[in-house]
């Protein structure tokens, strides 16, 4: 249904160039689905973050994240080989770092960045595209129930007070509610990129 969806949009047209396309929203609104999908149509590299925090279950290395120990994280970041830096405290007192690599950064890429991340690759000269996803917070609440990745209640509460936070400085360039069809919301990804190509 998605793939057909995209195909009678674009008529076969899936180029998309000189852009980074960043996805952005709270836990569990389903950004990173939506940029897989993205990423998979367009043939546009799906750019995975660096991270010290612990792999959580049914979390792949070089796929869902780069999982490094503490001395790589700072080895690369003394060699200037990430962008798009953030560290969180989470509720156990332990401190969890996130990066890009500056050597994955493509022209035409598909990503999933915090807001923060955004605006540093756009301080840096990128060109990026913010799409924010957002959900209805009772679905986004049972979706994030049924990932069974050993999040605490407390780690759960504490992301989504200091994201919450965060998106309200915010201003993406779209904003697309996800609690309907993913269809429709991969629709909507696909025509505002096709406006984003085409400069109008």
């Amino acid at each position: 249904m998605i793939e057909s969806t995209l195909n009678y949009w674009h008529q076969g047209e899936t180029t998309m160039t000189n852009k980074i396309y960043a996805f952005c929203g709270l836990s569990g609104t389903g950004k990173t689905t939506v940029a897989r999908i993205i990423s998979e149509f367009y043939d546009l590299p799906f750019i995975v973050s660096c991270t010290t925090r612990p792999m959580r279950p049914g979390e792949k290395d070089g796929k869902d994240y780069r999982f490094v120990d503490d001395h790589t994280w700072n080895k690369l970041s003394k060699n200037g080989a990430l962008a798009a830096t953030q560290e969180f405290k989470v509720a156990c007192g332990s401190v969890w770092k996130y990066g890009i690599k500056r050597d994955d950064l493509k022209d035409s890429c598909v990503m999933v960045l915090t807001p923060s991340g955004i605006n540093e690759l756009r301080a840096a000269g990128y060109n990026v595209v913010s799409f924010y996803i957002t959900m209805i917070e009772e679905t986004r609440l049972k979706r994030i129930g049924c990932r069974n990745d050993n999040q605490s209640n407390a780690e759960i509460v504490r992301r989504t007070k200091a994201d919450k936070a965060v998106f309200k400085k915010f201003t993406p360039d779209y904003i697309i509610d996800n609690s309907g069809e993913l269809a429709d919301t991969i629709l909507y990804v696909a025509q505002q990129m096709s406006k984003e190509k085409s400069g109008k």
